[in-house]
């Protein structure tokens, strides 16, 4: 009767033992993850087609290679398009960078699509593809500790602010909600000053396009603004990269 009595006791304590050391590594994720250092890059790709009038893919790999991000937002990808002489530049990159990507298609031309595509080392526990008031276009990629999103906006004003509404509204209480970019948008202008009543810039504003002579500020890299106080910024940074494309690519670092 005792060794019985024993054995339950010790079956039980292990057990009490086993669940509070989850509960105790989740609550340690919980708090630990938020510093971890996160590095991000937003970029149109132009389709390959670089400022010296050469298109290509393996050039735009090897940009994102050296970069090393751990998220990269890239827009104007081409899918067997009759321009880019129907190859799948998303197949293409997935194989010379060793990335796994997350596809939204934005539109299409000829017999292809185009779109834009997240660049990933780790899978996202959830994905999805937002359709936009206007025609606008988000693609959202969830993270345990943080949420990223690639938005094309619509071309219209009035759509452009019911957009952001839209994106605004997604965003959670506790997780921060990193939302990038090529809008095609000064930072004067009426809609990034909208925009940045929910999201601060934590890109920077140096000059992006054209990338063989940068003159204006039109990619950007945000944070969901109740959110920024949760992370350090440890660096922005334009890439000298003035020939794989027509727009420069934009790093930010982050924990």
């Amino acid at each position: 009767m005792m060794a019985a009595v024993a054995t339950a006791a010790l079956v039980g304590g292990c057990h009490y033992y086993y669940m509070v050391k989850a509960e105790l590594q989740q609550t340690n994720e919980m708090f630990v993850q938020p510093f971890i250092s996160r590095s991000v890059m937003t970029w149109n790709v132009n389709a390959a087609l670089g400022t010296d009038g050469v298109r290509s893919v393996a050039r735009v790999a090897e940009v994102l290679k050296k970069a090393d991000v751990d998220v990269a937002a890239l827009q104007e990808i081409d899918r067997r398009t009759t321009r880019v002489g129907g190859a799948d530049q998303l197949e293409e990159l997935e194989k010379l960078t060793g990335l796994r990507s997350v596809w939204c298609r934005t539109g299409e031309r000829d017999d292809g699509e185009v779109g834009m595509a997240f660049l990933v080392k780790s899978a996202p526990a959830k994905t999805a593809q937002v359709d936009l008031p206007g025609g606008g276009k988000a693609v959202v990629a969830e993270y345990p500790a943080f949420t990223v999103a690639m938005a094309r906006f619509p071309e219209k004003d009035d759509d452009k602010e019911a957009a952001v509404v839209k994106i605004a509204g997604m965003v959670e209480q506790t997780r921060p909600f990193m939302l990038l970019g090529d809008w095609g948008e000064e930072p004067t202008s009426a809609f990034l000053q909208r925009l940045r009543r929910s999201f601060a810039v934590i890109s920077g504003f140096s000059p992006t396009y054209p990338a063989d002579g940068p003159a204006s500020c039109v990619d950007y890299v945000t944070v969901s603004r109740r959110h920024l106080a949760r992370w350090e910024h440890v660096s922005h940074e334009v890439l000298d990269e003035p020939i794989a494309s027509d727009h420069r690519p934009v790093v930010v670092k982050v924990r």
